[in-house]
C-alpha cells in the first residue's frame, strides 16, 4: 500500500527518532491493515463496552437509516452508561484522519520491541481493548465512561 492509497503523505506524521522513515512506514501500514476493518465497524454506529471483570462486548446497530442508527446507538449508549458493571465505553468517529492519528500514536508511544510485538499479534484489537486506558483517549461524548480513538 502506497502513501497515495492511504490518502495522505506519511512524511507529515513521521516524527519518531527511534525508527527510520522506512520502519515507520512499515509499522504504520501493518497496524493500519490489521485494525482498519475493526475500526470501521466501530465507527459505523457501534460501541465496545468493557465490564468490570475485564470482559468486553461489541454493541452494533445494524438496521435503519442514519438518523435511526444514531438514535438507537445513543439509547444503547445511555443504557450502558447507567449500568454499574460497565467501566468503559469505546467509540469511534467515522473520520479516517482520527484513525490514522490513532495508529501514529501507537507507534510513537511504543518502544521498538513493543511495536514489533504489536505488529506480530494475532488479535491486536482484543489486546488494545484490554489495555484501553493506555491506547484510547478519555473523551466524554455521552457518558463519563467514554474513550475514543
Amino acid at each position: 500500500m502506497s502513501d497515495y492509497e492511504l490518502g495522505f503523505e506519511l512524511n507529515e506524521y513521521y516524527t519518531d527518532p527511534k525508527l527510520s522513515q522506512e520502519d515507520y512506514k512499515y509499522a504504520f501500514y501493518q497496524l493500519f491493515n490489521e485494525l482498519y476493518m475493526w475500526w470501521a465497524t466501530i465507527a459505523n454506529y457501534s460501541i465496545i463496552v468493557i465490564y468490570d471483570n475485564g470482559n468486553n462486548k461489541l454493541i452494533t446497530t445494524q438496521l435503519g437509516i442514519e438518523k435511526e442508527k444514531i438514535k438507537l446507538t445513543n439509547k444503547k449508549w445511555l443504557y450502558y452508561h447507567h449500568n454499574h458493571t460497565i467501566k468503559a465505553i469505546i467509540w469511534a468517529t467515522p473520520n479516517i484522519d482520527v484513525f490514522k492519528k490513532f495508529i501514529h500514536n501507537i507507534i510513537i508511544n511504543s518502544t521498538v520491541k513493543k511495536l514489533e510485538k504489536l505488529i506480530s499479534m494475532k488479535d491486536l484489537s482484543s489486546y488494545l481493548v484490554k489495555k484501553y486506558d493506555k491506547y484510547f483517549t478519555k473523551k466524554k461524548n455521552i457518558s463519563d465512561k467514554d474513550y475514543t480513538f
